[in-house]
C-alpha cells in the first residue's frame, strides 16, 4: 500500500510563513511604540515664513538703529572737535576748522548734522567775521552761516541776537574782499526772510542801494534777493 501524504489546506500557512508574519507584526508594533514615545510637535513649533520674515526685519531694524547711534556719536565727536578749534586763539587752527566745517556743510542734509549745536556754533562763526587778518576765515565763516540757515532757518535768530547782521552788512560793502561780500549777501538773503527789519536797522537798505550803483551788473543781480526782501 502506498502511504498518502495529506497536504494542508491552502488557507493554512506553513510554519515558516506564520513565523515571518509574527516577525513583521513585531516590527510594526515596535515602530508604533517608538513613535508614541517621541514628543509630538505642536503646530506653533513649526517655523513659518511670517515668523522668519519678522525675525529678519527685527534684526535689520536693530542693526540700522545701532548704525545710526554710531553715526550720531561720530558726528557729535567730530563737531565738538571743530568747535574747540574754532574757539582757539591760534588763527591758523581757526582757519583749518572753519574750512573743514564749510566743506561739511556745503553738501550736508539735516539728518547728517546730528551733534551740530546751533547755540554753540553760530556765535563762533559770527566772531570769525571779525578776523580780517585772514580773509579766508571770513569767507568760510560767511558761507557757513548761509549754509546753516539754509538747513536750519531758526539759526537766523541766533545770528541776529549776537550782532551778526551788522557784521554781514559791513562785509557786504567791503569791496576789497569780493568773495567775502558775496557770501555775506547769501547769508543776508537767508536772514532777510524773517529779519528784514534787523537788516534795515543795520543799514542794509543803504548798503544794497549803494552796491547797485557802484558795482557791476552781474554783482548787483546777486543782491536782488536781499533788495526784494527789504522792500516788502
Amino acid at each position: 500500500f502506498f502511504l498518502m501524504t495529506r497536504r494542508p489546506p491552502r488557507s493554512t500557512q506553513s510554519r515558516s510563513s506564520a513565523a515571518s508574519d509574527v516577525y513583521k507584526r513585531q516590527i510594526v508594533e515596535s515602530k508604533q511604540h517608538i513613535e508614541l514615545m517621541q514628543p509630538q510637535k505642536k503646530e506653533s513649533d513649526k517655523p513659518s515664513f511670517e515668523n522668519e520674515a519678522r525675525k529678519l526685519l527685527q534684526k535689520d531694524f536693530a542693526l540700522i538703529q545701532e548704525m545710526m547711534m554710531q553715526e550720531t556719536r561720530y558726528n557729535s565727536l567730530k563737531f565738538q572737535n571743530l568747535l574747540t578749534e574754532l574757539r582757539s586763539d591760534d588763527d591758523i587752527r581757526v582757519l583749518e576748522a572753519v574750512t573743514s566745517l564749510s566743506a561739511e556743510l556745503s553738501l550736508a542734509q539735516e539728518e547728517q548734522l546730528s551733534g551740530f549745536n546751533l547755540e554753540s556754533f553760530m556765535p563762533e562763526l559770527v566772531k570769525c567775521l571779525k578776523k580780517s587778518g585772514i580773509p579766508d576765515i571770513m569767507l568760510h565763516a560767511a558761507g557757513c552761516i548761509a549754509n546753516v540757515i539754509d538747513i536750519f532757518p531758526s539759526a537766523a535768530s541766533i545770528v541776529a541776537n549776537v550782532g551778526g547782521i551788522t557784521l554781514l552788512c559791513e562785509k557786504m560793502q567791503d569791496f576789497e574782499y569780493i568773495d567775502v561780500a558775496e557770501n555775506a549777501i547769501r547769508a543776508l538773503e537767508k536772514i532777510s526772510v524773517d529779519y528784514a527789519g534787523g537788516i534795515l536797522v543795520a543799514g542794509g537798505l543803504e548798503t544794497v542801494s549803494y552796491t547797485h550803483l557802484t558795482l557791476p551788473t552781474i554783482y548787483s543781480v546777486q543782491i536782488s534777493g536781499v533788495d526784494v526782501s527789504l522792500k516788502k
